[in-house]
């Protein structure tokens, strides 16, 4: 059974806005938007609900997804949705509006705004390699910026993120879609690298070179999601003063917070 959602801000509007639903990333917390600033309408975020047992999750990117969508309903029983999420968060977020858009029901059943913060397309990119996880705790340039320490739970969890990822090569969500239920989408880029040396990371593959690499907006665009979402209705926005894990933290989370209520009221425009 789906739990609700927890509200990270209530949103600075005494109107009545349809809410953002964030998505966490691999570590499944909603804590990773502790940082995000208030909007004009209310943030929340949905905890994974395989934190407590990783095991539990054998059904994809689809399981996750379909529980993240009853939650949300538990806040806001109809659409139009808007979500979104850091990483892996943009990835499930993707799967729901795609899941919406391919299946029969009211046209308000859909995702009206798309909101992926630096989350590499999946059929570009392929999961990261779980050696990243040692780099990210153990390399002197990122222990500012890394994650707390991660519990056995939690690298479970992040093991199990990676796991639904592999052969996760879905269909383009105009295959098969109502048209009217095709959500706009906000890419958000983070342009700075990684900091530290690449060489020092196990495991390297395009994933870990996406991450060290910069001025991504500029030289990738929507970097393969032009290829899942129609790319006349994708906005890619270049962060250049973050990189990928910045991307959630002061400063940077005051621009993304502007990028966001304004991508909201698009969205919701028709």
């Amino acid at each position: 059974m789906a739990k609700k959602p927890v509200l990270l801000r209530k949103g600075s509007s005494s109107e009545h806005n349809v809410p953002l639903f964030l998505l966490p990333d691999g570590s499944g917390m909603s804590t990773v938007y502790q940082h995000f600033h208030t909007i004009d309408r209310p943030i929340y975020s949905i905890n994974s609900p395989f934190l407590a047992d990783a095991s539990a999750w054998n059904g994809g990117i689809t399981q996750i997804a379909r529980y993240y969508l009853e939650s949300m309903k538990l806040i806001q029983p109809t659409g139009p949705w808007l979500v979104g999420g850091w990483s892996f968060g943009g990835m499930v977020a993707f799967e729901i509006a795609r899941l919406l858009a391919t299946s029969s029901g009211p046209t308000t059943d859909r995702i009206a705004g798309l909101l992926l913060i630096d989350s590499p397309c999946p059929i570009t990119y392929p999961p990261l390699p779980m050696t990243i996880v040692d780099w990210i705790f153990t390399a002197p340039e990122v222990k500012d910026i890394a994650p707390p320490a991660l519990s056995g739970k939690l690298i479970a969890h992040f093991k199990a993120t990676v796991d639904s990822l592999v052969g996760w090569q879905p269909a383009s969500i105009e295959r098969g879609a109502d048209a009217s239920k095709v959500p706009k989408t906000w890419y958000m880029v983070a342009d700075r690298p990684l900091p530290g040396k690449m060489d020092d990371v196990q495991e390297v593959n395009d994933t870990v070179r996406m991450l060290f690499s910069e001025n991504r907006a500029l030289q990738r665009g929507p970097d393969g999601w032009q290829h899942l979402l129609p790319a006349e209705r994708i906005v890619v926005k270049g962060l250049s003063e973050a990189n990928h894990f910045t991307l959630v933290r002061e400063p940077v989370v005051g621009r993304i917070a502007e990028i966001l209520q304004e991508a909201c009221a698009t969205a919701l425009e028709g």
